[in-house]
């Protein structure tokens, strides 16, 4: 009994093998293969194209970053040894010619819309720069006063620097001005204040300016500056093309 047991294991065993044997499945064909390799090709393919539209996008993207239009004016964002400056071509015409003015500024145009400004700028052609004691002792104070006297010349003003504070004019031989001499000039006040806003009055300018955050404030007048007399350039042209075509 235990030998016709055994001899019916052994064929049950044979019967599971070719049961295991038939079902494997067969060998791929070199069609089968060639089309897998197709597959994958594909997918390499496809994951290349892929990064590279990504890196395109992105250069493209960053190139066009540092190149802007703000307010109809177009600024390039420069970097010299380490310094970012907005830069800016400007082309206005005065008495004595039409003249071509770069115009270099550190902070970025767009930001500094969140300093209020309360100001229809006209300018006259003298004009002064007047510092309060407290502002002439921040630091970057000469470099605030050197960017709104040099934009302001360009732009046909003769300016002259000035103090609001009568002991330091006389210690340093400095002209006292304030907005009580703008009758017929244009005076640009800079003084302290606990929050930085820039308001007018008559022909008078005034910089309030907070922490000792002189450049931005100064900056930002001198934006506003530009873009008003932009405005009032092309509304000039516009009304005289108008005036053209109706004669």
């Amino acid at each position: 009994m235990a030998i016709k047991k055994s001899a019916k294991q052994r064929a049950r065993k044979r019967e599971i093998k070719q049961e295991k044997a038939e079902k494997k499945e067969p060998l791929p064909s070199n069609e089968d293969i060639k089309k897998k390799q197709e597959r994958q090709i594909r997918i390499i393919l496809f994951w290349i194209i892929l990064v590279m539209v990504f890196t395109i996008s992105f250069v493209f993207f960053y190139r066009n970053a540092s190149n802007f239009t703000f307010r109809g004016i177009k600024f390039q964002k420069e970097n010299m040894n380490g310094l970012v400056f907005y830069k800016t071509n400007l082309q206005f015409t005065r008495q004595d010619g039409t003249f071509t003015f770069a115009l270099y500024t550190r902070n970025d145009p767009r930001k500094l819309e969140k300093i209020p400004i309360n100001a229809t700028i006209l300018l006259k052609k003298s004009g002064f720069v007047s510092f309060e004691p407290r502002v002439s002792s921040c630091y970057a104070s000469n470099i605030a006063a050197n960017e709104l006297g040099t934009v302001l010349a360009a732009l046909g003003m003769k300016v002259r620097g000035a103090t609001t504070d009568n002991r330091t004019a006389e210690e340093k031989n400095v002209e006292l001005k304030t907005c009580n001499d703008t009758d017929i000039m244009t005076g640009v006040v800079l003084e302290s204040s606990n929050r930085s806003f820039i308001e007018q009055e008559g022909n008078c300018y005034t910089l309030h300016i907070a922490n000792c955050d002189i450049i931005p404030v100064a900056e930002r007048f001198i934006y506003e500056t530009i873009f008003q007399l932009t405005e009032r350039t092309k509304e000039k042209l516009n009304s005289a093309a108008i005036n053209t075509s109706v004669k």
